[in-house]
């Protein structure tokens, strides 16, 4: 693997466009499995302890694909190792989500329109803006193949925006196997921060290590 920037000794981890990349879709490719199963192992581990053999059971076509993640900058090598909080998901979750927008503001809501989580927002706000996310998936899936197909539209994200296009609350779809969120965001999002990869990788400890059992 010489021919690789990252070495088989270095520690790895993901990086938050991978984070992102990883769940952003129900449509599952190797390359997804294999960042969510890091992600799920909640920590940075040495590239010769990954399990390369989700991106493919071919070693020379794991390594290929290893590159091309590496390429597309979704697996970063880490000097220190990268740790996530080993707390109950329910306290866990409050202080990384006011970490993912400027307005400290947010909610984690799950597919029926309950919310699992929030930071900033009022209780109530919380149980409406969970219900609207769950009609928003509704709607998305009604028009998919409008959105997906016929205008090639590749984000499932909504948002209620201003009168310059800036969003004022966004709801970005999370994804796992099994599993699917809603992320509610009020101001511009965080996505591009270590708080994401660690939310992503504290739903991975939770939901895939449940849906791989």
């Amino acid at each position: 693997m010489s021919d690789y920037r990252i070495d088989s000794g270095a520690a790895v981890w993901p990086t938050p466009a991978g984070a992102f990349y990883a769940v952003q879709s129900a449509s599952r490719q190797s390359s997804r499995d294999f960042l969510l199963q890091l992600l799920a192992g909640g920590e940075s581990r040495p590239l010769a302890d990954c399990p390369l053999s989700l991106l493919s059971a071919n070693s020379e076509d794991a390594e290929r694909q290893l590159y091309h993640l590496q390429n597309l900058a979704y697996l970063q090598s880490v000097t220190d190792k990268t740790a996530v909080t080993q707390e109950p998901l329910e306290d866990a979750l409050p202080p990384l989500l006011a970490q993912l927008c400027d307005s400290g503001k947010a909610v984690l809501a799950d597919e029926q329109g309950f919310y699992l989580s929030l930071a900033g927002f009022a209780h109530e706000s919380a149980e409406e803006l969970s219900a609207l996310s769950g009609s928003l998936l509704t709607v998305h899936d009604r028009h998919r193949s409008l959105l997906h197909n016929n205008l090639g539209l590749r984000s499932a994200a909504w948002g209620l925006v201003d009168e310059a296009g800036n969003s004022e609350i966004g709801f970005w779809p999370i994804v796992l196997p099994g599993n699917r969120f809603t992320l509610i965001l009020a101001g511009m999002p965080y996505f591009n921060s270590p708080a994401f990869t660690h939310f992503v990788s504290c739903l991975a400890m939770r939901y895939h290590r449940q849906a791989a059992a």
